[in-house]
């Protein structure tokens, strides 16, 4: 018998399923897409960053975050209804890569 906690998933990690889900549609399925949903598992909860935050870990405007996005500098966003959102393990890989 499946315990009743594994049938109906929770708002959370039904969020966590979609932010793997749309990486993987925005990386065009690299097939490193499993390698993030192993590390969903083993965590509680993804934290999404809003355009602001990813401004303010860069240090750079909301303007030039868009801008960033549209050169490929940055991953497009996932959207949660309206609302543009990154996951912080995203955007902290691409903090870790920049030059110093």
């Amino acid at each position: 018998m499946i315990p009743q906690d594994r049938i109906k998933p929770t708002v959370e990690e039904a969020i966590e399923r979609i932010a793997v889900a749309l990486e993987s549609i925005a990386r065009g399925s690299s097939g490193t897409a499993l390698d993030d949903s192993r590390d969903l598992r083993d965590s509680s909860r993804v934290e999404l960053l809003s355009r602001t935050d990813v401004a303010d870990l860069f240090e750079i405007t909301t303007r030039t975050v868009s801008r960033w996005i549209a050169e490929g500098r940055i991953p497009r966003p996932m959207k949660l209804g309206r609302r543009p959102r990154w996951r912080r393990s995203t955007i902290e890989r691409l903090l870790d890569r920049r030059p110093k």
